[in-house]
């Protein structure tokens, strides 16, 4: 997912993952945004834990700066058979790109509005 979404267009901060029957009220999404710095790699969304894998739950959405993508993908590169393998063992999309970020000491920022 993340690959495929980079580096498209090349300007873009940052990379929005929803699922189908979910609806962001993009003002309020680019407002909340202006909080962070997209040139920081960030990983957000709600949290989520399967396993041992701490990741942004997909059924809410969640959000990767640019730089963000970048590490991911140069990581899964470096590691592809393996994530391959590991996403054809697991059932949550959501949780096996999670572990990415996790695995390169990339903490998840909690979305989380009620906490």
């Amino acid at each position: 997912m993340v690959r495929q979404g980079f580096p498209s267009p090349p300007e873009a901060q940052w990379l929005v993952f929803v699922e189908l029957h979910m609806i962001f009220v993009w003002r309020n999404l680019l407002q909340y945004l202006l909080d962070f710095r997209s040139k920081k790699p960030l990983h957000i969304g709600i949290p989520m834990m399967i396993g041992d894998v701490l990741f942004g739950y997909g059924g809410a959405g969640f959000i990767l700066s640019q730089p963000a993508i970048k590490k991911v993908v140069e990581h899964w590169r470096l590691h592809q058979d393996d994530y391959e393998t590991y996403a054809v063992e697991q059932w949550a999309g959501d949780m096996v790109l999670g572990r990415a970020p996790r695995d390169i000491d990339m903490p998840l920022f909690n979305a989380n509005p009620n906490v």
